[in-house]
């Protein structure tokens, strides 16, 4: 058990894909986490991950932007954008406007959509297939700001759902005291 749980952290807290010995298309091996992962500090949360940051808190619109990637697999990119909640379309509202427009790409295939709890709030999960990857989203609202969280893995690896959530679970909003 102490084995299954220390392989389920290493997934949750290092890269996804395979190192540069791998030879399955970037999923067999995990690249190792180092002991404590870096702390992000963005403008309305803070998020744990090994992954590497590309952007942090880029302004598109109304929105901050900030992407991580797999540092084994560079072209698999977390993406999460925040801004305040104030006045914008509460988590399923949100999750339901990005579905009907995503839902119209050929391709598309829905796996799930739900509300789940993570963490202590409640989220919006929404798992599909589009093209040769699957695709994580989440969406939730906490301390006044609105979060959506995505990203790609290839189909059939689980690790990267598994990573997915586990991150969407540790994504943190500042709160005011």
């Amino acid at each position: 058990m102490a084995i299954a749980v220390v392989a389920l952290a290493t997934l949750a807290l290092g890269g996804c894909g395979s190192d540069s010995s791998g030879g399955d298309g970037g999923t067999s091996a995990v690249k190792r986490p180092s002991a404590n992962p870096p702390n992000f500090h963005q403008t309305e949360y803070d998020l744990e991950t090994t992954w590497e940051q590309e952007a942090s808190d880029k302004r598109e619109g109304s929105y901050l932007v900030s992407v991580w990637h797999d540092p084994a697999v560079p072209e698999f990119k977390m993406t999460i954008d925040s801004r305040p909640s104030d006045g914008t379309a509460p988590p399923l509202a949100s999750a339901e406007l990005a579905r009907q427009q995503i839902s119209r790409l050929p391709g598309y295939q829905e796996h799930s959509f739900a509300k789940v709890m993570t963490d202590g709030h409640q989220t919006i999960r929404w798992t599909y297939t589009l093209g040769n990857t699957n695709q994580f989203a989440y969406f939730f609202a906490e301390c006044g700001v609105s979060i959506s969280l995505h990203g790609p893995g290839p189909r059939g690896a689980s690790a990267f759902a598994y990573f997915y959530d586990t991150v969407s679970s540790r994504v943190k909003p500042v709160c005011d005291e």
